[in-house]
């Protein structure tokens, strides 16, 4: 056979080789249809040699890395091509092509190196031979071969480097190629975390958004209302859902609160106790205590057992009671087990084992709920039965109280004019008014807790309130010897409230003063316009004064600072907590400041200008009338 030396290297052929290269990187860059482009490749290449056959080879993954398959091909016009499941020579040349280098042979039958592989050239007819490995972060992934078959042929170096060069060019594509697949999985690994995360934060979302509601819930019904609502908007799968309650036993199951789909329960059933055994979602995840699945072909299946009556009842409760799946878990506290949520759809596998999660984390936060309400109910009834206690007290201590203060005052008008018989006479009737006043307080905490303060709107001057709380708070004052003095602004407006309600306030805030303060004190209160429109008054006092620290509880009710040293002044540390009470009923706001112990107080009450009787409102700037002073307390 004749040997032929490659086409003469001229500028064409090298602009060809050039242009070839620069549209291979080009096209690679661009993301072509690989395969394709592969095929396209190897004829060009093919066609730029000018030999008779070009194969591209890559390690078959499934047969593993000991076999080369063909996947592009290219041969000359009269030259059988390669089949492409018969690997030729190709697979016993791997131990030479695994060293990296570009294999070139002028006679591949001549070729001592390859005297082992004679009979596969042979058999495919192949005479020179230039392969250049595929090599991707430095291993073997397949070959370029380029061959003739009609004549010998010597390569040159600049053919051997074109090919190289292609190569190179065609394993950066591959590399790249799979760069993107791993990305792809990568992303799909990705979605299907965020899908995850996505479910996961719903759930999260239901339940948050079913604590946050249940939390306001204080009555058993509103609760249970609640979790039905609740729960159908955590699956958007589900046409409906029951709650129902245990009885004591853990024997029965009753309907409690129904939504959508669930009414036919509620309707089919009533309110009777349903033995577990008939309620074959709801009963076996009470039974098994655990979350329960169940699937059945509609409403004659879930309801086959019951009676013709109860059947009808349900059926005509809903437009459609075919329910496909039915899933339900139980309501419960540690181990203690309070009842069942059970939801419902039409379609069948409605709901995952994703959704028996988040229904186990519904029906915890049910059962805290559920069982808070219960204690705020049981709460409540004590405090019915503590309400009842004070009035039957109040009424039973107010009977003697009424004939101890009316055998006083006969005594005192019939012995007054003994000095010490008096002053007993007097002590009796104190004490007297300081234990009926003690009652009423008592009285009113039991109601600012359940019902609120009893209040009669009418039209109130806060200068009439100011007079009769001195008039009956200025006896003690003058006893103690501490001077009250007064200043209200003679055109306060009008308010609206309880007259009876503002003088108890006055009265507490003076009795305070008076009591806090030493001998030869004062107490000054002032009545005046508010830059809002309000009015505002204002009880300061030079006594004990208030610790700093305890300033931010001086409102709240059975406390009282150094309640030891404090047994000398007497009270049941109430008063301040039903002024509060009585001042934020009308609307407005009371504040306690003093500058330490030994500094006196003052405590500020405002009432908005919204509270005033009528559109007018008082100037802040307007001037004084001439101030009361309380008779007998020393001007």
């Amino acid at each position: 056979m004749n040997r032929k030396t490659a086409p003469a290297d001229t500028p064409d052929r090298r602009a060809e080789k050039d242009r070839f290269l620069s549209e291979f990187v080009l096209a690679l860059a661009e993301g072509v249809d690989l395969p394709e482009f592969l095929q396209s490749s190897v004829r060009r290449i093919g066609e730029i040699l000018g030999v008779d056959r070009v194969a591209l080879f890559f390690f078959d993954e499934t047969a593993g890395e000991g076999a080369l398959v063909v996947r592009s091909s290219f041969a000359a016009e009269g030259i059988a091509p390669l089949p492409r499941s018969v690997a030729g020579p190709w697979n016993l040349l791997l131990s030479r092509l695994r060293r990296l280098q570009p294999l070139a042979s002028a006679d591949v039958l001549g070729d001592p190196e390859l005297a082992p592989y004679r009979e596969a050239f042979l058999l495919i007819g192949t005479r020179s031979l230039l392969a250049v490995p595929i090599s991707i972060d430095g291993a073997l992934r397949g070959v370029v071969g380029a061959a003739t078959v009609r004549s010998l042929r010597e390569w040159t170096a600049d053919e051997v480097s074109f090919l190289e060069s292609a190569v190179r060019h065609l394993a950066a594509a591959l590399k790249q190629k799979e760069l993107v697949e791993e990305l792809g999985r990568e992303r799909d690994r990705l979605s299907d975390l965020l899908s995850k995360l996505e479910q996961r934060t719903h759930i999260l979302e239901a339940v948050t958004r079913a604590t946050q509601l249940l939390n306001f819930r204080l009555h058993a019904p509103d609760v249970l209302s609640s979790i039905v609502e609740e729960t159908s908007r955590a699956f958007p799968s589900s046409d409906g859902s029951i709650v129902y309650v245990a009885d004591p036993a853990g024997n029965t199951l009753s309907v409690a609160a129904v939504f959508g789909v669930g009414l036919m329960t509620q309707r089919g059933w009533g309110s009777e106790a349903i033995p577990l055994a008939k309620l074959k979602c709801a009963g076996r995840a009470f039974l098994e205590n655990r979350p329960f699945f169940l699937e059945v072909s509609g409403f004659d299946e879930l309801a086959g057992d019951e009676s013709a009556e109860t059947r009808a009842r349900a059926r005509a409760a809903v437009e459609n009671a075919e329910v496909r799946q039915l899933m339900a878990a139980p309501i419960r506290v540690g181990s203690q087990r309070l009842g069942v949520v059970e939801v419902l759809a039409y379609q069948p596998d409605a709901f995952s084992p994703a959704d028996a999660e988040t229904l186990v984390l519904l029906a915890e936060q049910a059962a805290i709920a559920l069982r808070n309400a219960r204690l705020i109910e049981e709460l409540q009834r004590s405090n019915r039965l503590k309400d009842d206690f004070l009035a039957n007290l109040s009424h039973e201590v107010r009977t003697p109280l009424t004939g101890i203060v009316g055998w006083a005052e006969v005594l005192l008008d019939s012995r007054g004019d003994d000095p010490q018989v008096r002053r007993a006479l007097e002590a009796i009737l104190g004490q007297a008014e300081a234990l009926s006043r003690m009652l009423a307080d008592l009285i009113d905490l039991s109601r600012i807790d359940n019902f609120g303060l009893e209040m009669r709107r009418a039209k109130v001057r806060l200068a009439d309130v100011i007079a009769d709380s001195l008039d009956a708070v200025s006896p003690g004052a003058a006893k103690r010897d501490v001077v009250i003095r007064c200043r209200i602004d003679s055109d306060l407006p009008e308010m609206e409230g309880d007259a009876g309600r503002l003088k108890q306030v006055v009265w507490n805030l003076l009795t305070n003063g008076v009591k806090f303060s030493p001998p030869g004190s004062t107490v000054d209160v002032a009545a005046r316009a508010a830059p809002d429109g309000g009015v505002e008054l204002v009880v300061m006092d030079q006594g004990v004064g208030i610790a700093p620290d305890f300033l931010p509880h001086v409102f709240e009710r059975f406390r009282q600072e150094e309640s030891s040293s404090n047994r000398r002044f007497g009270g049941l540390g109430v008063g301040l907590s039903i002024a509060r009470a009585i001042v934020e009923a009308h609307g407005g706001t009371i504040e306690a400041a003093s500058e330490g112990r030994e500094r006196g107080a003052r405590f500020r009450v405002c009432f908005p200008r919204e509270r005033m009787a009528g559109a007018e409102t008082a100037s802040p700037e307007s001037g004084g009338a001439t101030p009361p002073v309380a008779e007998g307390a020393g001007a």
